[in-house]
């Protein structure tokens, strides 16, 4: 009787457990990374609740983050690569996300993307209509001649009207500024000819003019009671506006151009945020500073009151940096910063695993290398050698080309003893490295940025290309130079530079290391010597860029790839055309081929279908690889049981070659932290790293740690083909 007492008591407490927490305990736990955005947040919007932050990156992804703790709930993936506009619709049931020419409408609750609409050259900040049935996009100009557009968008239909406003060719600035007023009868709009303008929504007529600007208007928004209007600009001044008059009422002195405004939603209160990072709370109705604030790094792009709490936060990033982003949170009765998030966090780009299958390593941002040990199923080390930002030259050369100022690890490579790895950053710096004892041997500078590196079968000599892009002035090497290195020494052996300033993509060395390859921008493939860089043939198979050139293990065939959608295979003695491989829809950023020379696998960054694997004998798809996002480099593993990929998300996915199924997600998280996550409900971390992974039960929005599914050595188990049942998921 005691027994059973104790028994129905224990089963009164796991189901008050239950009940309390919300959970089922027969729920499918949904593992959600806290990994953030890899590059620069552009848009974000508050709910009107309070409870959720949205927020729109340059990575292609809009997240959806709880506004209280911090922690992110989902993410929602763009096909168009980016996302330019994000919003809530007024119940928070729906969110709209903008991309380039893309318009998508999803479930908030469940992540199920309800439609999509893809009309031509839209691409801007979005806002919903006050009873949730249009949208409102702004659209930059569209060519030097162009006037830029604000989009009143019919979710329901996909029927839209125009407003056009500013400067045909004007020199200043190509965006606008556009919001809905409370009661959604009117739009306001703000654009380069210094101007607001109010117009009807119903037909888009103009209703009157709020001048005043000495500079672009840059950021415009509305009182929650409609009655005032708020405006900034590019002269560093905010304006109040009352709204059925057009009367100025206050006027602000800013620090810098202004790049977001918003009331709150007493409208006592105006936060403004600048270009240099200031952010500025005022009083709505007299002329004065509550709190003078700073974002922790760049210009905010947005600036959100919480609604229900007495706090503001902004989004924000350097803006000469694609990469770096922050979230800051401050008390508005303080002025004292409550919490901040900055990112990105994952530091993976390009990735390699040794032919022995023991290390994976990767490059990444901030001149990172990571270092796994699949063997011991852990990132072992983050080597350090390369430095966090890009020299003076660099900078030059990508400030205008690619507005890089972090120093990005873009290329690696191991031995095929696996004993030496490489890796090569935009300054022009390649490292050898001792993987076994992870030291760094020796430091080979080109003085330009790094666009492909190959090693020779005997790894006795690595090649190293440098891009073109941009104005070389000083330093060792030139543009567009292919440098031959002695590795035991890390001197130079030779270089030459080929002819036509072309830009080498991509480096190939046949197997018995006689003959470099290499890939450019036009399309071209040329053939030299690899001892002395003597030209022996040039073919152009491709009509754009070739993102791609590499031989079959055994030697006898070579496959190139091309941004203009082809994928071909040649006889690699005489070049001769054997097949085409995809179907010419996606464009492809990577290719590999397998152990055993009989598959092909291709990844892309198409939403659709990412990764596919082809059979190189007879030209035919064996499947696609269930992978939700796109994907910038594949490999295979040593024995050709797993394929790895690189995703958009900034992680590592390992994939059963025979099903296409994910069996693990790797992540870097910068230092020696990292985590190791199995779809099913399992992982492995470093202790640190433990608050990075979440999970989601009964498909409900708040994720939370459930530190009993650890399983220590996991990575180790699934590269042996030992992948743990879940029975024994868990276990320690």
């Amino acid at each position: 009787m005691k027994i059973l007492r104790l028994v129905r008591g224990l089963l009164l407490l796991f189901s008050l457990f239950f009940a309390d927490s919300g959970y089922s305990k027969d729920s499918v736990p949904e593992p959600v990374l806290q990994v953030g955005h890899q590059k620069k947040i552009t848009c974000a919007s508050c709910s009107s609740d309070g409870r959720y932050l949205l927020t729109g990156s340059l990575d292609g992804f809009a997240i959806l983050w709880d506004a209280e703790s911090g922690r992110q709930l989902r993410a929602f993936h763009s096909v168009s690569g980016v996302v330019t506009g994000v919003a809530f619709s007024p119940d928070c049931q729906r969110l709209a996300i903008c991309g380039k020419d893309e318009i998508s409408l999803w479930e908030c609750a469940t992540g199920k993307r309800i439609q999509v609409f893809r009309p031509k050259h839209v691409q801007g900040n979005v806002t919903f209509s006050p009873n949730g049935k249009y949208l409102l996009i702004e659209v930059p100009r569209l060519g030097h001649a162009g006037i830029a557009q604000a989009i009143i968008f019919d979710a329901d239909t996909g029927r839209f009207r125009t407003v056009s406003h500013g400067k045909p060719g004007a020199d200043s600035r190509d965006d606008i500024s556009a919001r809905f007023s409370p009661d959604g009868k009117f739009i306001l709009t703000g654009s380069d000819d210094k101007v607001a303008v109010l117009w009807t929504t119903e037909n888009c007529e103009k209703v009157r003019s709020f001048e005043g600007h000495g500079g672009p208007v840059t950021t415009v928004a509305f009182s929650a009671d409609g009655k005032r209007v708020a405006t900034g600009s590019a002269d560093k001044k905010v304006f109040v506006w009352e709204a059925a008059t057009g009367k100025k009422l206050l006027s602000f002195n800013g620090r810098a151009s202004v790049t977001a405004i918003v009331f709150n939603r007493d409208g006592n209160s105006i936060a403004a945020g600048y270009e240099n990072g200031a952010v500025s709370l005022w009083h709505a109705t007299k002329p004065e500073e509550i709190h003078q604030l700073k974002t922790t790094d760049g210009a905010p792009s947005a600036v959100e009151f919480r609604p229900g709490h007495a706090e503001l936060m902004a989004v924000s990033g350097h803006k000469l940096d694609k990469y770096g982003w922050c979230i800051d949170v401050w008390d508005t009765k303080t002025g004292k910063n409550v919490r901040n998030q900055r990112g990105p966090i994952v530091d993976v780009g390009p990735i390699i695993v040794s032919q022995n299958g023991r290390f994976l390593l990767t490059g990444g941002l901030f001149g990172r290398v990571g270092l796994w040990d699949i063997t011991k199923g852990s990132r072992v080390a983050s080597l350090k050698g390369h430095h966090k930002e890009t020299n003076g030259l660099a900078k030059l050369v990508f400030l205008v080309a690619a507005r890089e100022v972090n120093n990005s690890v873009t290329q690696v490579a191991v031995s095929q003893d696996g004993r030496k790895g490489f890796s090569a950053d935009l300054n022009g710096v390649t490292i050898i490295w001792d993987l076994e004892a992870g030291k760094k041997l020796h430091e080979c500078n080109q003085g330009f940025a790094i666009a492909s590196l190959v090693i020779s079968p005997d790894a006795e000599r690595f090649y190293a290309a440098t891009a073109i892009i941009g104005r070389h002035i000083g330093g060792p090497g030139k543009p567009g130079e292919i440098v031959a290195w002695e590795v035991k020494t890390g001197k130079k052996v030779f270089s030459f530079t080929p002819e036509g300033d072309k830009g080498v993509t991509c480096l190939a060395v046949n197997i018995d290391g006689k003959k470099l390859w290499a890939g450019f921008e036009d399309g071209s493939v040329i053939v030299w010597d690899a001892g002395t860089g003597k030209r022996l043939d040039i073919r152009k198979p491709h009509k754009e860029r070739v993102v791609s050139v590499i031989f079959s293990p055994d030697g006898k065939r070579v496959v190139t790839a091309s941004e203009d959608k082809t994928i071909e295979l040649w006889d690699a003695r005489d070049l001769v055309w054997q097949r085409s491989f995809g179907d010419k829809t996606y464009t492809p950023t990577s290719v590999a081929i397998s152990p055993d020379n009989k598959s092909l696998l291709i990844g892309s960054w198409s939403t659709q279908e990412p990764v596919t694997l082809w059979d190189i004998s007879t030209g035919k798809k064996q499947r696609s690889f269930n992978s939700e996002m796109g994907v910038d480099e594949v490999a295979f593993g040593s024995e050709g049981r797993l394929a790895l990929t690189t995703n958009r998300n900034g992680t590592v996915g390992i994939w059963d070659v025979t099903t296409g199924e994910e069996c693990v997600r790797l992540v870097g998280f910068g230092n020696d932290d990292w985590a190791v996550l199995d779809p099913r409900g399992v992982f492995d971390v470093s202790p640190k790293s433990r608050e990075r992974v979440m999970y989601r039960l009964d498909g409900k929005l708040d994720v939370r740690p459930q530190p009993e599914r650890l399983s220590p050595g996991l990575l180790a188990q699934i590269w042996k083909g030992q992948r743990p049942a879940l029975k024994d998921a868990g276990k320690k």
